[in-house]
Formats: structure tokens, sequence, C-alpha cells
């Protein structure tokens, strides 16, 4: 099996590291070889899912896509 990881940092701890998994799918495949659970962090642009085993944290980061919405002229706001 092959995880798709990114991002290696070292925090100021030289112990610990946080590997950035490259989707919410190989984040999974880690949580259920390392029977470690999937722990998410809600900011108001991000969601941030992570497991940690041990000293290191894989994390998948998930920018939040808000819908644009349309802006209609004043004609078309009228038309049926």
């Amino acid at each position: 099996m092959t995880l798709a990881l990114h991002n290696i940092n070292r925090t100021t701890n030289k112990e610990e590291v946080t590997i950035g998994a490259c989707s919410l799918e190989a984040l999974v495949n880690i949580s259920n070889n390392s029977l470690k659970p999937i722990l998410l962090k809600v900011e108001p642009d991000k969601h941030t899912y992570y497991v940690i085993d041990g000293l290191v944290r894989y994390e998948y980061v998930s920018g939040l896509e808000l819908p644009v919405k349309e802006e209609r002229t004043e004609d078309e706001r009228f038309q049926t």
C-alpha cells in the first residue's frame, strides 16, 4: 500500500513531526492502519483533519469554498 504524503514539518520541539496528507482518503488509510481516530479542528476558513500517532501528526487541511453568489443585472431581475 502506498500513502501519498507531503509537507513534512518539524515543530519547535525537535521530536515532534507534522506530515501533511495529500487527500482525506490518504488520512483515512493512515487512521485505519494505525488504529488512531481522525480528529477535526474547525476554523472559519478551513477544516483541519488530523491523526496523532505518538510524536507524529498526520494532517489534511481542507479549505472551505463558499458558493459564488451571481449578481444579476437590473433587467435580469424582472425576467421570469
